[in-house]
């Protein structure tokens, strides 16, 4: 899938993936690609409150009109 240098430079934020990468990640590791995109943001922001989190992405998803 993909070679440890690149998950390396990932990590170290030297490269960002794509979404197609994203959702490659997700398969090997068996989560949805938004579970990954979630994890991030919530490893960036240290006060972030996980539930509060779901519930915003839930709440502009329903304004979008996507249940």
């Amino acid at each position: 899938m993909s070679s440890r240098t690149y998950l390396s430079t990932l990590e170290r934020g030297l490269k960002a993936p794509t979404i197609e990468k994203v959702a490659q990640l997700a398969g090997v590791l068996n989560v949805h690609p938004a579970t990954l995109l979630l994890a991030t943001f919530i490893h960036q922001e240290e006060r972030i409150d996980t539930p509060d989190l779901i519930q915003r992405i839930q709440d502009e998803l329903m304004e979008l009109g996507i249940r």
